[in-house]
């Protein structure tokens, strides 16, 4: 009795197995029983192997041009170096609310006028005037590194 094997491609992700869109070799049994009848893959057939890499190399060029994005956000946040934001101080310098991920986000998007998300942005709970650091996360672990100035907003009458 041989151990045959079969080569699909999976139609979904399956846990310990693969993602969406792998051409993977299995068992012909695990194939016909399972995987197969719940349509969490089809049998790779030449057509389906060259539509399989075809579209590999769709996401090999979406991906890269993906990270060169990335490169290109992250050289221009470091040549920009710092931001500042103006808000109203109280006692001790101490500003009323916080500096939200939510507003530094939003000043970054207007400026570069590339979509910054808020989870990108990692910083500490600032409630006073100062200099802080700011850490942007990009994908493919690339980290932009800022300066955060909060300065007190001064009303002249």
């Amino acid at each position: 009795m041989s151990k045959k094997t079969i080569q699909v491609l999976l139609q979904s992700d399956v846990t310990n197995l693969g993602n969406a869109g792998n051409l993977i070799d299995v068992k012909a049994g695990y194939a016909r029983n399972h995987l197969l009848p719940k349509k969490l893959a089809v049998l790779a057939t030449k057509n389906i192997i060259k539509q399989a890499h075809w579209r590999s190399e769709i996401r090999k060029k979406n991906a890269e041009k993906a990270k060169a994005i990335s490169l290109n956000t992250k050289l221009l946040l470091e040549k920009i170096n710092s931001i500042s934001f103006k808000k109203k101080i109280g006692k001790q310098n101490s500003i009323f609310g916080t500096v939200t991920e939510k507003e530094i986000a939003l000043w970054l998007t207007n400026i570069l006028g590339a979509p910054i998300e808020k989870k990108q942005i990692e910083l500490d709970g600032i409630k006073t005037t100062g200099n802080f650091s700011l850490k942007i996360k990009f994908n493919y672990q690339l980290i932009a590194n800022m300066e955060l100035y909060i300065f007190p907003n001064i009303v002249i009458n």
